[in-house]
């Protein structure tokens, strides 16, 4: 899925915490963030993952979708949603 040039860009962006050939994860920050953008300011997933300098090249729309799809889910239901988005 990702090759060792697109895991040293990933891993440059401060809001990547870790990354390997088959996944990424973000902070919690970027997280918390990114749930915000989309609810409050209507920002679509890949507009949100585009501003942090994520092009779809690397993260192609339905990954941005899924997971903004996730945090959502986890902010939604969770009434100490921070604490479990913010967890790597």
């Amino acid at each position: 899925m990702f090759n060792q040039k697109h895991i040293e860009e990933l891993l440059k962006n401060e809001n990547v915490h870790k990354c390997s050939s088959k996944s990424i994860t973000f902070t919690g920050k970027f997280k918390l963030e990114a749930v915000r953008k989309y609810y409050e300011d209507g920002c679509s997933p890949s507009m949100i993952f585009r501003q942090i300098g994520l092009g779809l090249d690397i993260i192609d729309k339905n990954k941005a979708k899924d997971c903004l799809r996730r945090w959502r889910r986890i902010y939604n239901r969770s009434e100490e949603h921070t604490s479990e988005l913010q967890s790597h």
